[in-house]
């Protein structure tokens, strides 16, 4: 890697929390804008969303959707 500036340039960003006892539960997603080198990454709130855990293959829809969310 060159540099963090260049990494920032390219990337998209997304917070993922597990609420689980001894089975992961409910999952909620925050997709996140990229403010730059300087800014890095914030969360876009109004864009977070919650799932009740069903499959590996949902999470990664879901993970997916928030990607799409994202900005750079």
């Amino acid at each position: 890697m060159q540099s963090y500036g260049r990494y920032m340039r390219g990337v998209r960003s997304l917070g993922v929390d597990a609420h689980f006892d001894e089975v992961i539960r409910e999952i909620t997603i925050t997709p996140e804008s990229n403010d730059g080198p300087r800014g890095g990454f914030s969360p876009i709130s109004e864009e977070r969303f919650s799932i009740m855990f069903e499959s590996p293959e949902q999470l990664g829809r879901a993970v997916q959707a928030a990607m799409a969310k994202a900005t750079l």
